[in-house]
């Protein structure tokens, strides 16, 4: 298991099978050499065993992960993902740690059900031919 100081490096073709075979997931998403921002993603480790594999992927070779999160700039950004549900994608901060500890402890079965329910509601809402001005209420 990769730590905050030696994450694992992820490219375009490994990180989806990376985030099906580690059920907690913490990505730094950074542009250019990761050592350009060690000391930011050092500063977010948590005392004792971490439950949460790190990783790191540079967004200057893997444009199209930048893409697939809406990520433009050039601050490094903290990926949380959990049994492959993304939980959590901002820019490094200090309320980052909190946002570790947060995601660490959410019931995922509680989670996948709401977006089970929420997945089912807008199949349910295309299936009836609804207006899509009625979808905007929502």
């Amino acid at each position: 298991m990769g730590d905050a100081r030696q994450p694992i490096g992820l490219s375009s073709e490994t990180f989806h099978k990376a985030m099906a075979e580690n059920a907690l997931v913490a990505c730094v998403l950074h542009r250019g050499p990761f050592a350009d921002c060690a000391a930011e993603v050092s500063a977010l480790s948590v005392e004792g065993e971490s439950p949460w594999t790190w990783a790191a992927i540079d967004l200057s070779a893997a444009p199209d992960i930048a893409r697939m999160f809406g990520l433009t700039s050039t601050e490094p950004h903290l990926l949380l993902m959990r049994e492959q549900v993304v939980l959590y994608c901002e820019a490094l901060s200090e309320a980052t740690p909190d946002y570790l500890a947060r995601a660490a402890r959410l019931d995922m079965p509680q989670i996948r059900a709401a977006l089970e329910a929420e997945r089912t509601s807008q199949q349910s809402l295309f299936a009836r031919r609804v207006c899509p001005t009625a979808l905007r209420s929502r």
